[in-house]
């Protein structure tokens, strides 16, 4: 990598411009490819099915983990209790890794955000 570096520089350039960081950044962001980013969502919403009667639940929101198991996703609490259900719907990515979820325990609905979605 270095040589295409050296071979793309002018002829008698100075040392110290050859190895000058902003020639390099420059020369580098050149040779770098486009990456094409597909639109993520950076929020989510899935309709779940409570394991226990709403009236059961102390906490009206609590902070859920998704395990999937097949067709369906198992939402569980930070002690590992199963607190909802849902079907994945076919979907491979139902769940992603790098969301932080929430069970809304009256609408029965898990809201998913992007976790550090701004970095």
């Amino acid at each position: 990598m270095a040589q295409v570096y050296y071979a793309s520089l002018p002829i008698g350039l100075p040392a110290n411009d050859q190895l000058d960081p902003r020639r390099i950044r420059d020369w580098v962001e050149t040779m770098r490819r486009p990456v094409e980013r597909r639109a993520e969502p950076n929020s989510i919403s899935v309709g779940t099915q409570l394991v226990r009667p709403v009236r059961d639940y102390l906490q009206s929101r609590m902070v859920v983990f998704p395990i999937r198991q097949g067709e369906f996703t198992v939402w569980i609490d930070p002690a590992g209790y199963s607190v909802a259900w849902s079907a994945n719907g076919g979907q491979d990515d139902f769940a992603p890794p790098d969301f932080q979820y929430e069970l809304d325990v009256a609408a029965s609905t898990v809201n998913g955000e992007r976790y550090l979605r701004y970095l």
